[in-house]
């Protein structure tokens, strides 16, 4: 449950049972628009009915960043691979001239 500070509270069956007979009319330990993390995704709640909870997935800051980063070890890896390949053409020229040369 939510202690209003960004942190969530654990609690035994018996204390959820106390507070359910305490608060009979309550909707359950979730708030609409909390929200939650579950196994690294985030959710926001929706809505709270007897049949259950509905969740909104959320794209979060630290998904995106980690896609940036992926997204930039990438690029320097084809900047590398680009390099590379323009330093062995360069060779291969090189080479070809100097068999020219050696030709005539």
């Amino acid at each position: 449950m939510d202690d209003g500070n960004g942190s969530f509270l654990r609690f035994a069956i018996e204390e959820l049972d106390d507070l359910r007979k305490k608060y009979p009319k309550s909707k359950g330990v979730f708030r609409v628009g909390e929200e939650l993390e579950i196994r690294g995704s985030k959710f926001r709640v929706k809505e709270i009915s007897p049949f259950g909870i509905k969740l909104k997935l959320l794209i979060w800051a630290a998904n995106r960043i980690q896609e940036g980063e992926k997204a930039i070890a990438e690029l320097e890896r084809l900047k590398e691979s680009r390099s590379e390949a323009l330093r062995i053409s360069s060779e291969i020229l090189e080479q070809a001239e100097q068999e020219r040369l050696d030709a005539e």
